[in-house]
């Protein structure tokens, strides 16, 4: 270069454009990916995968000429709900690749990155946790070995021990003195012959018992990692003490960082960040305990602080969790459902249940693939229809035209399709905003049940037969023969045992399900009014003068000569409907008269009075899907709205928002 900075070269040739169309492609060919850097001459396409980079994206988002497109692989969750909310879609993961730097750091910047990963949290915890999971089977495997006899201890060894030792340790963090609660669980009856095949759950199952009505000899261990770190003797403890002390010091340092740039769930949860220097300090104290969950378990949403309670056998991750909850508070909302009743919190939980049973059906897998096909066939028409403009034999060319046709046909077709299946999604996403406040509150009631201990293991067994016992049921509605009452053998309906006055009742699933008391009630009642506040809060209207009303243009409004068509067509279903019950009812009567006393029928040996048994077929009715359109307000969704109908339950008869014509009497 010169002293200017310009580049100097040694000459410069030119090429032929021949030889450049043949044998010269662009610069950015020889990339990483240099197969994806050649230029193409009609269309290009691109996979985005979670991880890629913008180094990796640009080169097939550059390649051909006519046009690029890209293809998002997007996880979808193994849940009978989208959420919305979390889900990844194409133009996130798009955007999130682009963000994202592959480009080689400099030696600098790679020291920094791996200084600050030797002090994070999930460098130093895994270690930590190793000490103190080594130290609970220290204190605890001797104790076993010495209260349980040879054959128990045995079986005890061939099973899984470590559950009972993180049942010990989830003792330890609660307050509980250990040592005593596994002797008084061991000592609460002898042990049984022969040996049961899994003691480790024979000892947990003692263990809960004895939990149950036991006060804790101390304070509940602290949310710091010092706090939760046991006295461990020797070196180890040293070490496991160490580690603690370092997360301490990486939640300060989150706290800080999180001070400058507040993201969203700080905001939502913790307020803003405060002026005063030691509001301010606990502040960052929380936002630090909360960051550093988020970081040793990998939460990168920014709409979800923690996310649900862990399971229970998940220790030292569930003492994290409790540590980052109660850093961002109790909301109103779960002081409520601390004051609720078990009854109460599954009753929510039953509740948002029966709302899945009135959804919509999730189209997001069948939506994609019925897109991808509408691309494939414009693909194949537009390719079709430029070998017809190009052949030249005239049978060949009309054969490639009929072909593209047909294509197009296809591509009308399924475009057709794609549109009632996105009516269906958009009814599907108006279901998932409008029962949100449903849901939350019965996440919020199963975080509460698991919260208490109640796995509610009794609840899912009931459902699991009731399942179970409908499905039997189902076998066993196979179509009967029709049989000629005349040629009908004579039988005894003399019988004894279950007479039809025995027989229980059909009742809905809402009836079956257990009454609550009316403190209960009043509990769920205050319990969802929360969330409903939250969600459905009524804009205050100011109370307006009628005289200064705005005036109202009636022209807008249709007339009863705009509404006959659409009155006629509810006044012909409404006849349609009233002939059906006729022939139904004429039905009725014939064979009520086919039965009586001294008509030809079945002939009964019974007395008149005698009530005549018949078989009783039950089954769950079986929900039907319709679409229709639902106008907005109310619990009515925007578009198509799918519902569900029972058998045997009424239906309303004509259109909603539409009456019927009135008569000449009216």
């Amino acid at each position: 270069r010169d002293t200017d900075g310009t580049e100097r070269l040694a000459g410069t040739i030119t090429l032929p454009g021949d030889y450049v169309r043949e044998n010269v492609a662009l610069a950015y060919a020889g990339t990483v990916h240099a197969v994806q850097g050649r230029t193409v001459g009609y269309g290009g396409y691109l996979l985005v995968e979670e991880g890629m980079n913008r180094q990796q994206v640009y080169p097939g988002l550059t390649r051909a000429q006519r046009y690029n497109r890209a293809f998002a692989a997007c996880q979808v969750p193994a849940d009978e709900h989208r959420l919305q909310s979390l889900d990844q879609d194409a133009m996130s993961m798009l955007q999130a690749a682009i963000e994202r730097d592959g480009g080689e750091l400099s030696a600098l910047q790679e020291l920094r990155e791996s200084q600050d990963w030797a002090e994070s949290i999930p460098a130093l915890e895994p270690e930590w946790r190793d000490y103190v999971t080594e130290h609970t089977r220290n204190q605890y495997e001797p104790m076993l070995r010495q209260l349980l006899s040879e054959d128990h201890y045995k079986k005890l060894r061939q099973g899984d021990p470590s559950t009972v030792y993180r049942k010990l340790r989830e003792a330890e963090l609660a307050g509980h003195d250990g040592k005593r609660v596994l002797a008084s669980a061991i000592a609460m009856r002898p042990m049984s012959y022969p040996v049961p095949d899994n003691v480790p759950s024979l000892v947990n199952w003692r263990i809960d018992t004895i939990l149950d009505d036991r006060t804790p000899e101390n304070e509940p261990a602290g949310h710091s990692w010092c706090d939760r770190t046991p006295e461990i003797p020797g070196i180890e403890g040293e070490v496991a003490r160490k580690l603690a002390e370092a997360m301490d010091a990486r939640r300060d340092v989150l706290g800080e960082r999180l001070a400058e740039e507040p993201p969203e769930w700080a905001i939502r949860h913790l307020g803003p960040v405060p002026e005063d220097v030691l509001d301010r300090a606990e502040w960052e104290r929380n936002a630090g305990t909360v960051e550093g969950y988020r970081e040793l378990y990998n939460i990168d949403a920014p709409n979800t602080a923690i996310g649900r309670l862990p399971a229970k056998g998940a220790v030292e991750q569930r003492a994290a969790w409790e540590a980052a909850h109660s850093a961002l508070g109790r909301t109103e909302e779960q002081e409520t459902l601390a004051r609720t009743s078990d009854a109460a919190l599954r009753e929510m939980v039953n509740r948002y249940q029966r709302e899945t049973s009135w959804a919509p059906a999730h189209m997001g897998a069948e939506l994609s693939e019925a897109r991808q096909m509408v691309l494939r066939y414009e693909e194949k028409a537009i390719l079709a229809q430029a070998d017809a403009d190009q052949c030249e034999d005239a049978a060949e060319r009309a054969e490639l035209e009929a072909q593209a046709r047909g294509y197009e046909d296809l591509v009308g077709s399924m475009s057709a399709r794609v549109e009632v299946m996105e009516q269906i999604d958009e009814a599907r996403s108006a279901w998932y905003e409008e029962t949100a406040p449903a849901r939350e509150a019965a996440e919020a009631a199963r975080d509460e049940l698991d919260r208490r201990g109640h796995d509610d293991q009794a609840q899912q067994d009931a459902d699991e037969a009731e399942q179970q016992r409908g499905q039997e049921l189902d076998e066993e509605l196979v179509a009967e023969p029709e049989y000629d009452l005349d040629q009908a053998p004579e039988m005894d309906w003399e019988v004894e045992g279950e007479t039809l006055d025995q027989v229980p009742d059909v009742r809905d699933e809402a009836e079956l399900a257990p009454e609550l008391t009316y403190q209960e009630q009043e509990e769920l009642d205050q319990a969802l009014a929360a969330y409903e506040e939250r969600y459905r809060a009524a804009a205050e209207v100011e109370d307006l003068d009628v005289d200064q009303a705005p005036a109202v243009d009636w022209g807008d409004v249709p007339g009863f000569d705009e509404s006959a068509p659409e009155l006629d067509d509810v006044a012909q279903q409404l006849a349609e409907e009233d002939e059906q019950q006729r022939v139904q009812d004429e039905l009725a009567a014939e064979a009520a008269a086919y039965h009586e006393p001294g008509s030809r029928g079945v002939r009964r040996r019974a007395r008149a009075d005698v009530p005549q048994p018949r078989r009783v077929r039950r089954s769950r009715p079986r929900p039907t899907r319709t679409l229709r359109a639902q106008p907005r307000g109310g619990r009515g969704y925007r578009g198509v709205r799918a519902a569900s109908s029972r058998a045997g339950r009424g239906r309303p008869r004509g259109r909603a928002g539409v009456q019927p014509r009135p008569g000449p009497g009216d």
